[in-house]
């Protein structure tokens, strides 16, 4: 629509505006607090987020342990020792399960079932690599 309407048409920035959405990472805390991830520091250790509800808000260091990705957001596996082959591979979270400490991710890999990971085997993905053609 961008080229049919030009960047000022009310469908370019609603188009726009979706987009950016869909770009953004979803994290939440353990008692529900939303945050979106902007990116991992001290190799992965911590998770640098903005409270989405407050404008301007500065950014803010996380442990990655204390964050949970939250629907829709892609992740990648790491470090599980009885899944091992789902080490690396990326899906997106479908279901969050607070009590039990689970996401249950679907996996872009074909051939690939579902599972329930535990919120420490996941980092959220914030580049994803190209689709395959």
């Amino acid at each position: 629509s961008r080229r049919v309407h030009g960047m000022d048409h009310e469908s370019t920035k609603r188009s726009m505006s979706y987009l950016q959405r869909m770009k953004e990472r979803i994290v939440i805390t353990q008692d529900g607090q939303p945050f979106i991830a902007l990116r991992y520091e001290n190799d992965g250790d911590k998770c640098i987020v903005k409270d989405p509800t407050i404008e301007d808000e500065k950014e803010t260091r996380m442990s990655a342990s204390g964050i949970i990705p939250y629907l829709g957001t892609p992740v990648v596996c790491k470090g599980l020792q009885q899944l091992t082959h789902l080490n690396g591979k990326i899906g997106d979270v479908r279901k969050v399960d607070l009590e039990e400490g689970k996401c249950q991710v679907h996996f872009q890999e074909a051939g690939l079932e579902h599972a329930e990971i535990k919120f420490n085997y996941l980092r959220v993905v914030f580049d994803l690599p190209p689709l395959d053609a």
